[in-house]
């Protein structure tokens, strides 16, 4: 038969899954979250260290004010007091994302020694904040489409041992193009290599790393340019939207060019689960578009080339 938690274990894993949801990797840093909505919280580093362990529970209801207010998404304190760690699970998810690796990890762990793993368990690291299931909005390269933007679907993946990989696929001119590879994560930024499987060609991410719930990975995409008669080494900058509402193969769907306008980006936004989207759709077509550096910043290889022959002509002379 299935064992079933202890209270105490039951309080272990719903603050361990808070920690996970906030961001927070260690339980002085869930403290800190603590003490910036009440600074006399009952929820010190000594206190946490025994309520996250299964070894103690609070004897201040107050405990349980300060933990609705530090998540801030209409919990009650009734709700985290008596709800069960799948209940808090389920109630997590429509606001911040959490991966089934991460809940699984801490369901399966109960209580956790802190020496043994952070709160979120041992499959949590601060950067699996990018796993999950996005669409990407870039303008787009192809000279035929200047001045529109290109969306498509990415995933990032958790794979074994904890290295997570970018899938990115784009619709261009009847067929999908697909790219993928392994990326890597150091504090703040990510950065990936990715191989297209048609063409062998290499393209590069160097993205920020959001704070949580996630919901944007702003950065920048470069390689040269498909279906480009000069392959001209372009790069733009590029946002990840967290999709929250449409699924797999509604978000394959939306591969496709759209036109650089904010009404456009709030349908998108929208559709991904961001109502009332139109003030972020007009902050977020400004950071594509940003003044001064143009849709996608390109190499012109006939300007290369002159100056290339003008060194050469300098070597025979």
């Amino acid at each position: 038969m299935p064992t079933v938690p202890r209270p105490n274990d039951q309080l272990a894993m719903k603050l361990q899954l808070t920690a996970a949801a906030l961001g927070c990797t260690t339980g002085k840093e869930l403290c800190g979250r603590f003490a910036a909505v009440n600074p006399a919280t009952a929820f010190t580093v000594e206190n946490a260290y025994k309520w996250m362990r299964g070894k103690a529970r609070p004897r201040l209801s107050s405990v349980y004010d300060d933990w609705a207010a530090v998540l801030g998404l209409g919990l009650s304190p009734q709700f985290l007091a008596a709800a069960s760690f799948e209940a808090l699970a389920e109630a997590l998810r429509p606001h911040v994302f959490l991966s089934e690796e991460t809940i699984a990890g801490i369901a399966a762990g109960g209580a956790r020694d802190e020496a043994e793993a952070a709160p979120g368990g041992a499959s949590w690291r601060s950067e699996h904040i990018l796993v999950g299931r996005y669409l990407a909005i870039s303008p787009a390269w192809a000279s035929t489409r200047r001045g529109s933007l290109i969306t498509g679907p990415v995933d990032i993946t958790a794979r074994p041992g904890g290295a997570l990989a970018l899938s990115y696929r784009e619709h261009l001119f009847g067929q999908t193009v697909e790219m993928s590879g392994r990326l890597t994560v150091d504090g703040r930024t990510a950065q990936c290599t990715v191989n297209c499987g048609s063409t062998g060609r290499l393209f590069y991410f160097a993205l920020i790393v959001p704070a949580p719930p996630g919901s944007l990975v702003g950065g920048l995409f470069c390689g040269n340019a498909l279906h480009d008669p000069d392959a001209r080494p372009t790069a733009c900058r590029i946002v990840f939207i967290r999709d929250r509402a449409i699924g797999a193969e509604a978000l394959e769907a939306r591969a496709r060019y759209i036109d650089a306008d904010a009404t456009d980006l709030a349908d998108e936004l929208a559709a991904l689960g961001y109502s009332g989207s139109q003030a972020a759709a007009e902050s977020l077509l400004a950071f594509l578009v940003a003044p001064g550096i143009g849709l996608t910043i390109a190499a012109d290889t006939v300007e290369a080339g002159a100056i290339g022959m003008a060194l050469d002509r300098l070597i025979a002379g």
